[in-house]
């Protein structure tokens, strides 16, 4: 998928339009009770980074489901952006660690300074008990 995503993302016209119908098939499975399709539509989001998409990708971080927060985090990454960093930070915090680790993930392409804190805390065992995120953290 990665191929085509970023075979698509040459044609930007193309690679909006795709970015268009996948966020259009994520709304509506979520009436039909389909978790499944709507995280697969947004791990095919990913590769076409589509920054028209920011703030869609933000309401997926507060979606109930930890995997549309995990490919919304991937997303945030891919893009980079370093607005995007407050926003990821906030799942550094999340109980399950398959996000906090994304979250570690994508803070390492759009955390700043500013964003030390939070990312210090998960060195701390009695703050992060995933002793994997905390090595993740300490390779910043």
């Amino acid at each position: 998928m990665n191929e085509m995503g970023a075979a698509i993302q040459k044609d930007t016209a193309l690679s909006q339009k795709v970015s268009d119908k996948l966020e259009s098939t994520i709304e509506r499975p979520r009436k039909m009770g389909s978790d499944a399709m709507r995280v697969a539509c947004l791990r095919a989001m990913v590769p076409l980074k589509d920054t028209r998409k920011l703030q869609f990708f933000y309401q997926q971080l507060n979606d109930p489901n930890p995997d549309m927060k995990v490919g919304s985090l991937n997303a945030l990454s891919k893009l980079g952006l370093k607005e995007s960093a407050d926003q990821i930070a906030n799942l550094l915090e999340h109980p399950d660690s398959h996000v906090r680790n994304a979250a570690v993930d994508a803070m390492e392409n759009t955390a700043t300074f500013a964003n030390a804190e939070p990312l210090y805390l998960r060195l701390n065992p009695n703050v992060e008990p995933d002793g994997a995120i905390r090595d993740r953290v300490w390779q910043f």
